[in-house]
């Protein structure tokens, strides 16, 4: 039988968070210039992130892909919701096309 690389150790580990992580749709604000998402992390990515940040400390990009947190690129941390800080705000510029979209979905 194989031994288990570090690898393989820390693959496992992230997929198991990222399965506990929790993403909500895509919302757009009133002027269509960013959209938001809410993302539920476990209790163990918040013990990773308080062991290396100060408590209002938001992340960059590379921090939170780290933490296992997985979206496409152009997310920005800009809050925590709840005394519990487990539900993380982030938000992207929309870009032209997706403005477009956003405005013929709100028409109908």
């Amino acid at each position: 039988m194989e031994e288990e690389t570090n690898d393989d150790a820390e693959k496992k580990r992230i997929d198991a968070l990222q399965a506990s992580i929790t993403y909500s749709p895509p919302y757009t604000d009133d002027n269509k210039v960013y959209e938001y998402r809410w993302v539920q992390v476990p209790r163990t990515v918040l013990r990773q992130y308080d062991m290396k940040h100060e408590r209002s400390h938001l992340l960059q990009e590379a921090e939170w892909r780290a933490l296992g947190l997985c979206m496409s690129r152009g997310w920005e941390h800009i809050d925590f919701y709840g005394t519990d800080r487990l539900t993380w705000v982030f938000r992207r510029r929309l870009d032209e096309k997706k403005k477009k979209q956003a405005e013929m979905v709100e028409k109908d």
